[in-house]
C-alpha cells in the first residue's frame, strides 16, 4: 500500500539526511538497559515455588510454615561425614561429633544457620530440644540416634554420619546457597585431614545448577555466535558487516532482558529475586537466530538493489521493498510469544515478555535503524577514502601525463 511505502521512504530519508545522529541516539537509548543486563545477567531465580501462583496449595503451605518454624525446614542440608580411621559409635568419635556440633551451634549467626542436628544432638540445639528431651529417656533417644546419625558407608565400610542443618532462610534463597561453602570451610577446619564430607538437600542442588548453567550458557553463547558468523561470512564475503550484525543483535538481546529485568522488578520491587534461570538460555538463542535471519534478508536485498540503483539509494529501496514484509513476520511472532504472558507460571510470562520485546525490538529498531545506517556511513566512508586527496592527486598527474 501507498501509506506503508511512504512511511518506510520518510524512514530511508531520516537515514540518508542524518544516520549517525540516528545511529548514535540509538544505541543511546539501548546502551543503559544493555547495561543493566550485565550487570545483573548472573541474577537468576531457581525457585520452583516462587514460580507458582500464590493460590497453589503449596505455595500457600509453604509460607504457613515459614511463618510459625524456620523457612529452611522445608528443604535442610544434610551433611555426610566419612572417616575411614574413626568409629563414631566409639567414645572418640562421638567427641569428635560434639565438639563439631559445638561449633556449628557457636556459629549458626555466621552461617545463618537456624538449628544443627547431629549423633550427639538428635533433638537440635534450639530452645525446643530441651522440651522435646523430656518426652523420651536418655537411652531412647540414644537409640534412636544411632540408628538414624551412624552407618557404614556402602560397601566400603567406612564409618559415617551425617548432620541435619536448618538454615534460616528458604532452601531457594541465595543466602542458603551462598552460606554453604563457609559451612564447607568450618566442617573442614573441625574435622581431621582426609575426611570426606558431601552436601545434600534443596541448597546443594541449586548450587549445583547455578554452577552448570553458566558453564552451559558460556558454551552455548560462544557456539552460536561463531556459526551464525561463519554463515555471515559465507553468505555475505565480508568481515566488516558481519561482525557490526553480530554486536547489533547483542545490543538487542542485551537490552531485551534489562527491559525485562526492569518490568518485573517493576511489578513486584520488594518480592524480585530475579529473573528465572532458563529465560536467558532461550532468549539469546532465539533472539540471535530470529535477529541475524531479518539482517541477512535485509542485507542480501541491500546487494540486490545496490546492482541496480547505486549504494545509498539501494539500501533505501532494500529497506522500503523489505519493511512491510519484516515488519509483519515480527508482528506475528512477537504476538504468538506474547501468548505466554497469559499463562500463571512466572518463567512463562518473563519468557513471553522477553522475546516479545525482544522480537520486536530487532523487527522495529536493529534491522531498520541500526543496520541501514551503518551500512549508509560505510559506503560514505569508503567514498570519501576513495576520493581523498592524494588518490585525486594521482589521476590529476596521470592525465597531465
Amino acid at each position: 500500500p501507498k501509506k506503508t511505502r511512504d512511511r518506510w521512504q520518510w524512514v530511508t530519508g531520516l537515514l540518508v539526511c542524518r544516520p549517525t545522529v540516528v545511529l548514535a541516539t540509538t544505541v543511546a537509548v539501548l546502551v543503559p538497559f544493555a547495561v543493566v543486563a550485565i550487570v545483573f545477567h548472573n541474577k537468576l531465580s531457581y525457585n520452583l515455588i516462587g514460580n507458582l501462583p500464590n493460590s497453589a496449595p503449596s505455595v500457600a503451605g509453604t509460607r504457613a510454615l515459614e511463618a510459625h518454624f524456620p523457612a529452611g525446614l522445608t528443604g535442610p542440608i544434610g551433611v555426610l561425614v566419612v572417616e575411614t580411621n574413626q568409629d563414631f559409635r566409639k567414645p572418640a568419635g562421638r567427641e569428635l561429633i560434639k565438639s563439631v556440633t559445638v561449633r556449628l551451634r557457636n556459629s549458626r549467626q555466621q552461617l545463618g544457620i537456624a538449628d544443627v542436628r547431629s549423633l550427639t544432638a538428635p533433638l537440635g540445639v534450639g530452645p525446643a530440644s530441651n522440651s522435646l528431651a523430656g518426652s523420651a529417656t536418655p537411652e531412647d533417644i540414644e537409640s534412636a540416634a544411632l540408628d538414624n546419625y551412624v552407618s557404614s558407608f556402602g560397601q566400603r565400610g567406612a564409618p559415617a554420619t551425617r548432620f541435619d542443618l536448618v538454615l534460616e532462610q528458604g532452601p531457594f534463597a541465595d543466602a542458603s546457597v551462598t552460606a554453604l561453602p563457609r559451612i564447607e570451610s568450618l566442617l573442614k577446619d573441625s574435622l581431621p585431614a582426609g575426611t570426606e564430607i558431601h552436601l545434600s538437600g534443596t541448597p546443594a542442588t541449586i548450587r549445583d545448577l547455578q554452577s552448570v548453567m553458566q558453564r552451559d550458557r558460556g558454551r552455548i553463547e560462544r557456539y552460536v555466535l561463531v556459526s551464525v558468523f561463519i554463515v555471515l561470512v559465507i553468505l555475505l564475503r565480508q568481515i566488516v558487516v558481519p561482525i557490526y550484525l553480530i554486536l547489533s543483535v547483542l545490543l538487542s538481546y542485551y537490552a531485551a532482558l534489562g527491559v525485562t529485568f526492569a518490568v518485573f522488578w517493576a511489578l513486584d520491587p520488594t518480592g524480585f529475586v530475579g529473573l528465572d534461570w532458563k529465560v536467558t538460555v532461550f532468549l539469546f538463542a532465539i533472539l540471535i537466530a530470529v535477529g541475524e535471519d531479518y539482517n541477512i534478508f535485509l542485507v542480501s536485498r541491500v546487494d540486490e538493489e545496490k546492482a541496480r540503483y547505486g549504494p545509498i539509494r539501494g539500501i533505501c529501496e532494500a529497506i522500503v521493498r523489505t519493511g512491510p514484509i519484516i515488519s509483519s513476520c515480527g508482528i506475528i511472532m512477537a504476538g504468538t510469544f506474547a501468548s505466554l504472558i497469559a499463562g500463571t507460571l512466572t518463567e512463562m510470562r518473563q519468557l513471553g515478555f522477553a522475546l516479545a520485546f525482544g522480537v520486536m525490538l530487532d523487527t522495529f529498531v536493529v534491522r531498520p535503524i541500526l543496520v541501514p545506517a551503518f551500512l549508509i556511513l560505510k559506503e560514505r566512508f569508503q567514498r570519501t577514502k576513495s576520493t581523498s586527496p592524494e588518490k585525486m592527486a594521482t589521476v590529476s598527474n596521470a592525465a597531465s601525463i
